[in-house]
């Protein structure tokens, strides 16, 4: 099956384009490299329900979801909004409508 994806707008939602054929990984960063016990459940959780179980922590202070298949972006993208808002609202960081993605994959230092 041959999926039709504008590569710019996936990039632009913090989605990256891997190796492994028909998935992709996301990418967030975390202001300050803080997690409460309540985002490191709901992101296991994203992992589990949408990737193949494993997590990444970026030298970044961030985390990165691999292997999501293409198909379900929309889906990872709603339920990383409360995690997303959690994270970044505290810092005065707008991100765009809820549910939508993220703002960027670039990673930034937040002040």
């Amino acid at each position: 099956m041959s999926l039709d994806l504008n590569r710019k707008k996936i990039a632009k939602n913090a989605f990256r384009i891997t190796k492994m054929r028909n998935s992709t990984a996301i990418r967030i960063r975390v202001p300050g490299g803080h997690l409460g016990a309540e985002d490191l459940r709901d992101i296991a959780g994203i992992a589990e329900k949408f990737g193949d179980g494993n997590l990444h922590i970026t030298i970044r202070q961030g985390f990165e979801i691999p292997n999501i298949p293409f198909e379900r972006m929309a889906e990872v993208n709603e339920a990383l909004t409360p995690i997303i808002e959690r994270l970044e609202l505290p810092w005065g960081v707008e991100f765009g409508p809820s549910g939508e993605g993220y703002p960027a994959a670039g990673m930034r230092n937040i002040s």
